[in-house]
């Protein structure tokens, strides 16, 4: 088991330079490539963090390959190496006056791996079950307190949407009073949350194509993956950083996707149901939400997205593509 936990450090180590690297170039790339790219890129660190995939000389090999290895001395002999013994003079003086050994760094690093397995194992139990616990919980307070929607014109306009988008299963339409904002859930019998049914046709309209097209990419499951990579790498503050990134990443792609083929009142409009989405209900998502403070920063990014939101061309598109290529080539 403590080479399952080296194993599971080195993806640690190596997946921490890839997020730092995204993290620090993303000045550079952040206005230049689509928001759609700078979500899904993050894939690539996590799946540097979940698959132990490398070539035989890599970075992470090359360190671990040196803490395993014996303390050696010169030979005498050009190009051979022998383990330090100690002399048998040495040996008699051990007997008549004791010297404190030497402390072997490594032999300590290994000594800790050893127990340290479990320290990790289990904690990374631990949060799995409270990360499922919470999503189980929260889910049954949603059904409990729900009501199905029933008006055959909303229904309409919800499969008018669904077909614009690209979704082709069956979406339920339900309402909350309770909840904070509009809200996607269900794996394989999804369902749309809104936090009131009285929304003007305009708001329903551009409220349900945000969702639909979490549903169409597959949000949820995205976000589960993200979580299991954080109950593993608990331990990583990086991988923490890279959920948070995520999380915004999600909804200015999602914001980016539903604005495609609107014209400049339709996005005004759009930002609008944004800001009044914000608002009413008392009741958020343990996993997604985010303080008010956080909330309010995100909010005023994605209200600037939208206002400069322009069609990419074809040779950023490429540029993309290029980019996306060195990232995975790097990892």
């Amino acid at each position: 088991m403590s080479e399952l936990f080296k194993g599971f450090l080195s993806l640690s180590l190596s997946g921490s330079l890839v997020i730092a690297a995204l993290l620090l170039c993303r000045p550079l790339y952040r206005e230049r490539v689509s928001r759609r790219w700078q979500y899904y890129i993050w894939l690539v660190a996590v799946a540097r963090l979940l698959l132990p995939l490398a070539p035989e000389t890599s970075l992470m090999n090359a360190i671990f390959r040196q803490a395993e290895e014996p303390q050696t001395a010169y030979s005498g002999i050009p190009g051979e190496y022998a383990p330090v013994l100690p002399s048998p003079a040495a040996a008699g003086e051990d007997q008549k006056s004791p010297v404190p050994a030497r402390v072997d760094p490594a032999a300590l690093v290994r000594a800790a791996a050893e127990r340290a397995w479990v320290v990790w194992l289990a904690v990374a139990a631990l949060l799995a079950i409270r990360k499922i616990t919470l999503y189980q919980s929260f889910v049954k307070y949603i059904r409990a307190g729900r009501e199905e929607v029933s008006d055959v014109a909303r229904l309409d306009a919800l499969a008018r949407a669904g077909e614009a988008v690209g979704v082709k299963r069956p979406v339920e339409l339900y309402v909350n009073r309770l909840i904070s904002s509009p809200l996607l859930l269900g794996f394989f019998r999804p369902c749309i949350v809104l936090p009131g049914g009285d929304l003007p046709e305009e708001d329903f309209r551009y409220t349900v194509r945000h969702e639909l097209i979490h549903c169409r990419r597959r949000d949820m499951l995205y976000k589960w993956l993200v979580q299991a990579t954080v109950c593993l790498h608990w331990f990583n503050p990086l991988v923490w950083r890279m959920e948070r990134e995520i999380s915004r990443a999600c909804e200015l792609s999602c914001d980016e996707a539903a604005l495609e083929g609107l014209d400049g009142r339709e996005r005004r409009a759009y930002g609008d149901t944004l800001l009044r989405a914000m608002e009413g209900g008392t009741y958020q998502d343990s996993l997604a939400s985010l303080p008010l403070r956080e909330r309010g920063k995100l909010l005023k990014e994605r209200l600037k997205a939208i206002m400069e939101y322009r069609t990419r061309s074809r040779w950023m598109t490429a540029l993309s593509a290029v980019l996306a290529a060195v990232v995975l080539m790097g990892a």
